[in-house]
C-alpha cells in the first residue's frame, strides 16, 4: 500500500487581485478602461428579481453575457475564438479591468475563470454581486423600463398554476386575480396543418395563432383595416382586458403578433423571450393536443400612435428632417440588390432612411438560444447610427421602423418600447406598400401570378448612401 503522506502545514498567499469590492467597482464604474460584465440571465439583467436581490435590474453599463452562453449544447465550453469574439465584440478587451458578478459570485466565477485562461490579465470577480450591491441605495442600478412585458418561462408557469388554482401566488408584475382571463398563443405563418412547431410540442394549454388572421392575404401580406383587424382577434378569443403571452420559435413572428395586439387595443400583452425552446431548457414539459379559441367579440381602442400609415411616411420623408426614418432589412434589400421576398419585385429603400441592420439577425437576436440581445446593446447600436434620445422617454425625433411587411420592424419597435420611448412608430406595410400598387388580374402571370405589381412612382433610392 501506498504510505501516508507526512501531515503538513497550509499557508495560504491571498490572491487579491483576484477580487474587486463594491467601493472600487462604484470608483472606477464609469472608466473607459474598466468594464463590468454581468453573468446572470437575460430576466435578471431586465430587471426581474429572481433571488430575493433587494432591487432589480443590472449596473449601469455593464454588458451581460449570461452564463449558459459560455457553453456549446453538449456542456462543453466554447472554443477560444467564439469566446473571443463575444467578448471583444461587447468591448471587452485585454487592456481593459473586467469586474464579473453575478448574484452571488458564482456564474462570474467561472466567466472570471474563462477571462483568466484567455489571458484577461485585469479580471477580477465581484462575489459580493447584485445581492450585496443591490442592498446599498448608494450604489446605482438600471433596468428596462417595461421590463415586465418581456416575461420568462418560470413568470409563465406562475401565471398558469396561479390561474388554475395549483398555486395561491400570482406571478410577479401580475395586478389580476386568479379569475381573470389568459391566453398563450404560439405564433407562426400556416394553419394548424402547416404549424409543425406547434404541432411537435407546444406550452401547456398554447394555442396556435395563424399570422394570417390578421392580414389581408397573398400577395399583399397588409395589416388588416380596424373593424376587421378586431373582428378577427374575436375569433381567436382575445378581448381587450385578457391578459396576453405571444411566443414562437422566430422572435420576428412573435414580435408581429405582440405589437399588433398591442395597436388593437389589448392593455395586458407579453412577449415570451426565447419561446418554447427556452420553456424547454427550464425543464418544464410541453403537450402536443391542440388547443383552439373560443371566439367571442373584440371592442378595444386601437392606438394610431403606434402606427405609421404610407401617407405619413411620405410627408417626413418630403420634410426630411423630422423623424429618424429606420430601416431594420438586410443591407442588400437596403441598398437595393434584392428585394427580400420572393412575390417582390421592387428593390430599394425610402429615401433618407437609416440603416439600423437586419432585424431577423445577429445583432437582435442571439443566435445560441434565439433570445433577444440585451436592450442595451440595441440603444448603443442605434445611438452608432445618429438615433439618439437625450431624454428618458422620447428619442430626439419620431423614430418610424419599417422592413418589408412589419415583422422585422415590429421587433425593433418591441425593443424601443422596452426602453422606455414613446414617440416610435412601426410601418407596418413597409417598403412592399411604398414601392408597389397591386391589382388582381387574371391575365397577370409573372411572380404573383394573377396579380399585376406596378410601381408606385413614390421615390426610392438604391445604392449606398
Amino acid at each position: 500500500p501506498t504510505p501516508p503522506l507526512p501531515a503538513n502545514t497550509f499557508v495560504a498567499a491571498v490572491n487579491s487581485s483576484a477580487k474587486i469590492k463594491k467601493a472600487r467597482l462604484l470608483a472606477r464604474l464609469h472608466a473607459s478602461d474598466f468594464v463590468v460584465l454581468d453573468t446572470r440571465s437575460d430576466p435578471e439583467y431586465l430587471g426581474w428579481q429572481l433571488y430575493g436581490e433587494v432591487r432589480g435590474g443590472h449596473i449601469p453599463g455593464s454588458v451581460q453575457i449570461s452564463y449558459p452562453r459560455f457553453f456549446n449544447a453538449d456542456k462543453t465550453v466554447l472554443r477560444y475564438g467564439a469566446l473571443r469574439t463575444m467578448f471583444e465584440s461587447r468591448g471587452i478587451t485585454k487592456d481593459k479591468e473586467v469586474a464579473a458578478h453575478c448574484t452571488v459570485g458564482i456564474r462570474s466565477g467561472f466567466g472570471y475563470f474563462l477571462l483568466r485562461l484567455m489571458g484577461y490579465p485585469l479580471a477580477k470577480n465581484y462575489d459580493g454581486s447584485i445581492a450585496e450591491w443591490s442592498a446599498d441605495s448608494a450604489c446605482p442600478m438600471q433596468k428596462a423600463p417595461r421590463f415586465s412585458e418581456i416575461v420568462h418561462p418560470s413568470w409563465v408557469k406562475a401565471l398558469i398554476d396561479y390561474s388554475s388554482g395549483a398555486s395561491l401566488t400570482p406571478p410577479p408584475e401580475y395586478p389580476y386575480d386568479a379569475s381573470h382571463k389568459y391566453l398563450i398563443f404560439e405564433t407562426q405563418w400556416g394553419t394548424l396543418a402547416d404549424a409543425t412547431a406547434y404541432t411537435s410540442g407546444h406550452i401547456p394549454g398554447a394555442i396556435h395563432s395563424n399570422s394570417d388572421t390578421y392580414e389581408n392575404g397573398y400577395p399583399r401580406w397588409f395589416l388588416l383595416p380596424d373593424s376587421e383587424l378586431h373582428a378577427a382577434l374575436g375569433t381567436m378569443g382575445i378581448t381587450a382586458d385578457t391578459t396576453v403571452v405571444v411566443y414562437s420559435d422566430s422572435p420576428i413572428f412573435a414580435a408581429r403578433l405582440w405589437w399588433i395586439l398591442k395597436y388593437a387595443g389589448v392593455t395586458d400583452v407579453r412577449f415570451l423571450n426565447g419561446g418554447y425552446a427556452q420553456w424547454i431548457a427550464e425543464g418544464y414539459a410541453g403537450e402536443t393536443a391542440t388547443n383552439l379559441p373560443t371566439p367571442t367579440t373584440f371592442t378595444g381602442t386601437v392606438h394610431p400612435e403606434y402606427l405609421a400609415t404610407t401617407s405619413q411616411v411620405a410627408k417626413y420623408v418630403r420634410k426630411g428632417s423630422l423623424m429618424f426614418l429606420t430601416d431594420v432589412r438586410s443591407r442588400k434589400e437596403y441598398v437595393g440588390k434584392i428585394s427580400g421576398y420572393d412575390y417582390l419585385e421592387a428593390k430599394g429603400r425610402i429615401p433618407g432612411a437609416i440603416w439600423a441592420h437586419d432585424g431577423s439577425g445577429d445583432e437582435y437576436i442571439d443566435a445560441d438560444d434565439g433570445t433577444l440581445r440585451s436592450y442595451t446593446e440595441i440603444k448603443s447600436l442605434w445611438r452608432s447610427f445618429g438615433i439618439t434620445s437625450s431624454q428618458a422617454s422620447r428619442f430626439d425625433r419620431k423614430v418610424i421602423f419599417y422592413c418589408g411587411s412589419g415583422y422585422r420592424s415590429a421587433l425593433a419597435f418591441l425593443y424601443a418600447h422596452l426602453m422606455g420611448y414613446d414617440n416610435i412608430l412601426n410601418y407596418s406595410n413597409g417598403w412592399e406598400d411604398w414601392s408597389t400598387i397591386y391589382t388582381e388580374d387574371a391575365s397577370c402571370t409573372g411572380i404573383t401570378p394573377g396579380w399585376c405589381q406596378e410601381p408606385s412612382n413614390r421615390p426610392i433610392e438604391v445604392g449606398a448612401p
